[in-house]
């Protein structure tokens, strides 16, 4: 973080270019809405439209149904009045009156071309179309017949329009049985109603292109136009059948060639027939309304467009004109301050570079920390070289300190030997690490032909409570000079009571190194579950210490310390039993994570230490997860890549746990091989009041999804977490909610009586 001179800034188009972007977008969006609108509107109207015409032509058509049913039941009646059992051929007189009385109700009836008496074994007897009855032709499904075994006195029957030879057009049979006093069939009348008199009731909706269905409650067809199959086709049956239940009267539907139809029904009001009248009308239809107007809306926003886009260059070709010709000046300021507030060897801030920065900040923004570092020799060295070998020298330093800087950490330069980092974000331990790392007694320098290396004494004094940062510069200066008063070549945090501090640390490193490789250190192991299926899937093993005369030594004590002062040897090294031989035990579906200390990925035979291991165990590789911090990720790229693709290769996952939590994790998604990603505990925590912290869960949930990563929520300690984790798709979860770390003799039991659901149901209650 650089002060320096804001007015003007470099010339940024794009900036102007994307309120440009923006203006346009808003206009298209104006017109996009409108057209929407219209488009909506256009089409209530049409389906209002064609529910009308459905209305009149439905209400013209029961009409002549109705009609219908009248004839026939007053045919009925007549026929019951001669209670002759349908001896109507044997009495010629009968015979004649009820042809008469056919001949009479047709020609009162439009639409009906034909009424006829059948006796009660379904033999066509009498006919108002035909003096003396023809032969009719066997028809061996007999659907006369089948419709009156299934009614009832009073009912009546309607059958598909069929072309008979004696009729000479397609008809549809609208027929009611007679029964007599006794409950017996005696007769069947039918009346024929000319398909093409419904065609024309039809008429003013089937002429603008839709198709019309007339059918049961059940969906088999009695008519159809144009003529087809006359019952309602496959690909509509199921949602028109659903909307009928609904009392939908209108609906949507695709069919299988991608056509977009508007599908309209309505109920016959006539209780005689109890029909559905349903018609399929073409979107296409309505989208042509709307696209005539859309045209010329269309042409007016391009218009619109075309204008403010010319307008807006013009005027962004002015401001670029104005800028260039005051940027020389700014140029020569930038120089100056430059040269005023900066070490010009290398390139960071000078000490009053550095005053300015952090006074700029103010007592608002302290930094969390302060790192001086003193390059020991440095100054004699320079003496014995040129000016470009100095300069090359100086510049590889800065280049390592600049390194390990986070977005809003500053760099200076503070004299010829000493540097200085005031540190704004992250771990200031971890910070101070990463520099003893870079600059320590294992970094060397090239200087020609030859390489030399250049040991440090460093303080770090650390903001706890808000100091100054001119006390906290202080502090750390202080820590350095007695790190080189002790030596040099060491890293000290600034300490009230430094001697009693660095004894106990001391004491502490000296207990664990006794630790190692005995029953004092061993794992437990913290189990994960599948959230899909509430199932266990694996178990992450986790390092404790239960020290003789400390008790149990929490983790967040003793692993730092064994990292910072490399004590994390290879796990099998570390304890007695290792997590692959406790692995062998469990079922074959659950796997085994394993921490792996940064110094592993950077052993060349890593892979094949592990693959040896895993052979004595006799587990499958792919059952093993092996658990990647980002210190790992923080030594040489090539290397740690190199070591984890051979890893990989063995079958064997990798995975990177507590994502998020460093400067750098989504580079490691596209450059490192990991199978799974473990997202840190803090995010977990807080997601449900902090929506900065949901909003990362989210996202990371989302992108790995789209990477093809699973991903383990860790720190999950409440139902309402889980439920929402389950929500957003995460693979897996672990925390306390599911259980705590356990021994290794309780992981059978407690697989064996897991139950997701018990669980949910007992804290939910809890709550």
């Amino acid at each position: 973080m650089i002060y320096t001179e804001k007015n003007p800034t470099n010339w940024q188009p794009g900036r102007w270019y994307s309120y440009l972007f923006m203006v346009c977008i808003s206009i298209i969006g104006f017109f996009w809405l409108y057209l929407d609108y219209s488009y909506k509107s256009i089409d209530k109207d049409e389906k209002n439209k064609i529910a009308n015409s459905l209305a009149i032509s439905v209400a013209n058509a029961n009409s002549v149904f109705t009609s219908t049913a009248f004839s026939l039941a007053k045919v009925e009646q007549h026929l019951q009045k001669t209670n002759l059992q349908g001896k109507f051929l044997q009495d010629t007189k009968v015979h004649t009156e009820i042809r008469n009385l056919l001949i009479q109700e047709v020609a009162i009836i439009p639409g009906v071309i034909s009424m006829s008496v059948l006796d009660h074994h379904g033999k066509w007897i009498i006919s108002s179309r035909f003096k003396e009855v023809p032969q009719a032709p066997i028809n061996p499904e007999r659907p006369v017949w089948n419709a009156v075994k299934n009614s009832k006195p009073n009912d009546y029957f309607l059958l598909p329009p069929s072309k008979s030879p004696s009729l000479g057009m397609p008809s549809i049979a609208f027929g009611r049985p007679v029964f007599d006093r006794t409950g017996k069939l005696s007769a069947i009348v039918i009346a024929f109603i000319a398909e093409e008199s419904i065609q024309q009731i039809f008429g003013s909706i089937f002429l603008e292109g839709q198709k019309i269905f007339i059918t049961n409650s059940d969906g088999n067809g009695l008519l159809s136009l144009p003529n087809g199959s006359y019952g309602i086709p496959k690909w509509i049956y199921p949602k028109w059948q659903t909307s009928l239940e609904k009392g939908i009267e209108t609906f949507d539907i695709t069919d299988d060639q991608d056509n977009r139809w508007n599908i309209t029904t309505l109920h016959s009001t006539d209780n005689k027939t109890n029909l559905i009248y349903t018609v399929l009308t073409p979107r296409t239809r309505i989208f042509e309304q709307w696209w005539l107007l859309g045209k010329t809306v269309i042409l007016a926003g391009a218009f619109c467009l075309i204008t403010l886009i010319i307008l807006s260059e013009l005027w962004i070709q002015e401001r670029k004109r104005l800028h260039f010709k005051t940027k020389d000046l700014v140029n020569k300021n930038s120089q100056l301050h430059h040269i005023v507030f900066h070490d010009t060897a290398s390139n960071l801030l000078n000490a009053n570079g550095l005053e300015q920065e952090l006074t700029r900040l103010g007592v608002n923004h302290p930094p969390i920390a302060i790192h001086v570092i003193s390059i020991e020799r440095l100054q004699a060295l320079s003496d014995t070289l040129n000016l470009g070998n100095e300069n090359s020298l100086i510049q590889q330093i800065s280049s390592k300190l600049t390194s390990c800087l986070g977005a809003n950490d500053i760099a200076a330069r503070l004299a010829n030997e000493e540097f200085c980092i005031a540190q704004y974000g992250g771990d200031a331990n971890k910070m101070a690490s990463n520099i003893a790392v870079l600059l320590g007694d294992k970094s060397s320098y090239i200087l020609g032909d030859r390489t030399i290396i250049l040991p440090i004494s460093a303080g770090t004094a650390i903001n706890e409570n808000g100091t100054d940062w001119h006390q906290l510069l202080r502090e750390a200066r202080s820590a350095m000079e007695r790190a080189r008063s002790e030596g040099g070549g060491k890293f000290l945090k600034f300490e009230p009571s430094a001697d009693k501090a660095i004894h106990e640390q001391l004491l502490l490193e000296q207990d664990f190194r006794a630790a190692i490789g005995t029953h004092q250190l061993y794992m437990m192991y913290q189990p994960i579950c599948h959230v899909a299926t509430g199932k266990i899937s694996g178990f992450e093993s986790l390092m404790r210490w239960n020290s003789p005369s400390r008790g149990m030594v929490p983790p967040g004590i003793f692993i730092p310390m064994a990292e910072r002062r490399g004590l994390l040897l290879p796990i099998d090294q570390m304890v007695e039993r290792s997590p692959l031989l406790a692995a062998r035990d469990w079922p074959d579906d659950i796997s085994v994570s394993i921490n792996c200390p940064a110094f592993d990925f950077l052993d060349s035979s890593m892979a094949t230490r592990l693959q040896e291991h895993l052979h004595k165990a006799g587990i499958n590789p792919r059952r093993c997860y092996i658990e990647v911090t980002e210190s790992a990720l923080l030594q040489d790229d090539e290397q740690v890549l190199s070591v984890m693709r051979d890893v990989k290769a063995l079958g064997v996952n990798l995975a990177i746990d507590d994502f998020g939590s460093g400067h750098a994790s989504l580079s490691y998604l596209h450059k490192f091989p990991f199978n799974l990603i473990k997202i840190d505990r803090s995010f977990i925590q807080a997601m449900d009041k902090d929506a900065g912290a949901a909003a990362i869960v989210e996202a990371t949930l989302t992108l790995s999804q789209r990477l093809g990563l699973d991903v383990v929520a860790e720190g999950v300690e409440t139902p309402e977490q889980f439920l929402h984790l389950k929500k957003l798709g995460c693979t897996y979860v672990q925390g306390y909610w599911i259980a705590k770390p356990m021994n290794e003799d309780e992981i059978s039991h407690f697989v064996k009586n897991f139950n997701i659901q018990a669980l949910l149901q007992r804290t939910s209650s809890v709550a």
